[in-house]
């Protein structure tokens, strides 16, 4: 992650420079051209790809050197990863994101990672791992006041435009009328929705709430047990019965959650 953020790319592993998701990205347009990447690949052109990789490394520094900010998204990491980047580098900032349990277990179903048969012991494992990566924010939050921020999913799904808003005022940037216009696409214009894993979405809403279609409520309460402690310390709701769970008016959050981690939300 250090090398990362300070745009070190000659230090990163082959792996991590042929990402899709880095050389997807708008910023990195130039990079991926470098590379020639193809939307299909085959182990032949993965091979030539990675030996081209070299001699195309300064087009991703032309893009990220002059950058205001640069921001990493970082997938299933620690919060103690977090610690000594805070401690080395007093200009970074963390925002940690956290999603109900039940939404992540869904997705983890999708790519076959997550077993209906026994969710006592998968949730037990991610409730607890989060309940970990909470207890380091606030202690990180009263070390370095002011550089760390606890996001729900939910809450950017509920209202993306208003938490966007205070994410980008987190960072010390203004959010713009054509990013807004741009949010507004990804969350709420209809667009396909057809790839689990892609930022665009015809309804952020409705898709953080498509495990309560996905999942029994067998597997759902089971979590629910798992998860309380989670749960309170989060604001989630439990479901009782069939019924509250399939109704989708009735929201999976409570408006207050932990007062002693600074948060953005719906509200602010």
């Amino acid at each position: 992650m250090r090398n990362f953020l300070n745009c070190d790319f000659e230090s990163l592993d082959e792996g991590s420079l042929s990402q899709p998701h880095l050389i997807r990205s708008p910023t990195t347009f130039n990079y991926s051209s470098c590379l020639k990447m193809p939307w299909i690949q085959n182990d032949t052109y993965q091979d030539e790809m990675i030996k081209s990789i070299p001699g195309c490394i300064s087009d991703l520094k032309e893009s990220c050197r002059p950058a205001k900010v640069t921001v990493l998204k970082v997938i299933e990491a620690q919060m103690s990863q977090a610690k000594s980047l805070m401690r080395s580098d007093p200009k970074v900032k963390v925002i940690h994101l956290i999603r109900d349990p039940r939404g992540v277990l869904s997705s983890r179903r999708y790519f076959r990672k997550f077993n209906d048969e026994d969710p006592e012991s998968f949730s037990r494992d991610i409730c607890n791992s989060v309940l970990e990566d909470i207890g380091i924010s606030r202690s990180l939050s009263q070390t370095f006041p002011g550089r760390v921020l606890t996001v729900r999913y939910e809450d950017i799904a509920k209202e993306p435009i208003r938490v966007t808003k205070q994410l980008y005022r987190f960072v010390g940037l203004e959010m713009t009328p054509s990013l807004e216009k741009r949010i507004w696409e990804m969350t709420y214009a209809g667009l396909p929705d057809d790839c689990n894993i892609c930022p665009v979405r015809s309804n952020s809403t409705e898709t953080a709430n498509g495990w309560r279609k996905g999942l029994s409520f067998r597997t759902v309460a089971k979590i629910q047990e798992e998860c309380k402690t989670l749960f309170a310390v989060m604001g989630y709701r439990s479901f009782t019965t069939e019924d509250e769970l399939k109704s989708l008016h009735i929201p999976t959050t409570f408006d207050e959650y932990d007062s002693r981690l600074r948060k953005a939300d719906a509200r602010d």
